[in-house]
Parts: C-alpha cells; structure tokens; sequence
C-alpha cells in the first residue's frame, strides 16, 4: 500500500511540473505556427532542388566513364 502511494505521489509530482513547463511555454498564434511551417516547407524543397541538381551532376559525371 506504501509502494502505491509513492508512486501516486511522484505521478502527481510529475504530472505538475508537465503542466507549469507547458504553460510557461510561449504560445504562437496559428498564423504564426502557418508561416513558420511554410518557411520550413521552403527550406526542404530548396533542399531538395539543390540535391536533386548534385545527383544529376554525379550521374552525368559517371555515366562518361
């Protein structure tokens, strides 16, 4: 019965200092959380350009010899 206690006390504990760190957090606004998104999709597709541009370097490279 002890055993159970400790446990539902840190449970408790750590269910508190879950709630006061994600309510410390700053909270963006869905248009600010939109625009973020869209610059990071921007990003990976600019990634992805630049990757796809080296691979068919490398391939126009190897396929000579």
């Amino acid at each position: 019965m002890k055993k159970i206690k400790k446990n539902l006390i840190f449970i408790k504990l750590l269910l508190m200092i879950c709630y006061f760190v994600s309510c410390s957090n700053e909270k963006k606004s869905i248009e600010e959380q939109i625009s973020t998104h869209k610059q990071e999709i921007y990003l990976l597709g600019d990634s992805l350009n630049i990757m796809d541009v080296k691979i068919d370097s490398l391939i126009k490279i190897y396929s000579n010899k």
